[in-house]
Parts: structure tokens; C-alpha cells; sequence
């Protein structure tokens, strides 16, 4: 396992508005390797409400909040989960579920207990 560095990440990838209604989660494919995840994100753009980020190869992700602040880090694979924890904070590790089709993510943040949102790959 690769070591995790991230945190605030959770808040990048949390809404800032109210969020619209999910879609069907019919729609979706739950991604739980690490090598699907890797194929389908990495080297690409993830755009949420509240985050831009550039998820690498590497197991790195940088990238900007709504607010425009920097934000960067590590992430890796856990047992079907995508877990980050952002760069110099490391008392949390956040997970989350990602769900795919062609150009988006449906997030579920807290290993699947939290309000999904959606994000667009680019």
C-alpha cells in the first residue's frame, strides 16, 4: 500500500451549493480496483463544485478548491475504496465510493455513507 498524505480533500469534492439530484445510480458502474480507477482518472481533470483536480499515475492529485486555494496530495487504493488525505495534514484519511459511466464520477464520500455528488472527468 502506498502511503497517504492528503485531507481538506474531502471538502473539494463536498458540494458548495445545494446539489442536483443524483443520476440513476442504473446509469453508473462502481469502480473497486485500483487499475480501473487508474485507467479510467488518472492523468485526467476532476470537476466537482467545489474542487478542480488532476489525479496522476503516480498516486499524487493537485488541483484547486472553489476558492481558488491550492490543494495537493496523495491518494491510494484500499479495498475497493478511493482514499486521499491532503499534503501536511495527516490525522484523517477520507474514502469514498466512485461510481463511473463515460465522462463523470458519482462520488460518495465517508466509505459510502455520505451524500453523493457528481463529478465530470475531463
Amino acid at each position: 500500500m502506498r502511503p497517504v498524505r492528503l485531507i481538506a480533500l474531502a471538502a473539494t469534492f463536498v458540494p458548495l451549493a445545494a446539489p442536483a439530484p443524483a443520476p440513476a445510480l442504473a446509469e453508473f458502474r462502481r469502480i473497486t480496483e485500483e487499475q480501473a480507477y487508474i485507467a479510467a482518472v488518472a492523468g485526467r481533470l476532476v470537476v466537482s463544485p467545489a474542487a478542480s483536480m488532476r489525479i496522476r499515475r503516480d498516486w499524487t492529485y493537485s488541483g484547486r478548491l472553489a476558492d481558488g486555494s491550492p490543494v495537493s496530495g496523495a491518494w491510494t487504493w484500499d479495498s475497493g475504496y478511493f482514499c486521499f488525505n491532503e499534503r501536511g495534514n495527516r490525522s484523517r484519511t477520507f474514502c469514498q465510493v466512485i461510481y463511473l459511466d463515460a465522462r463523470r464520477l458519482l462520488i460518495v464520500p465517508d466509505r459510502g455513507r455520505g451524500e453523493a455528488f457528481l463529478a465530470e472527468i475531463r
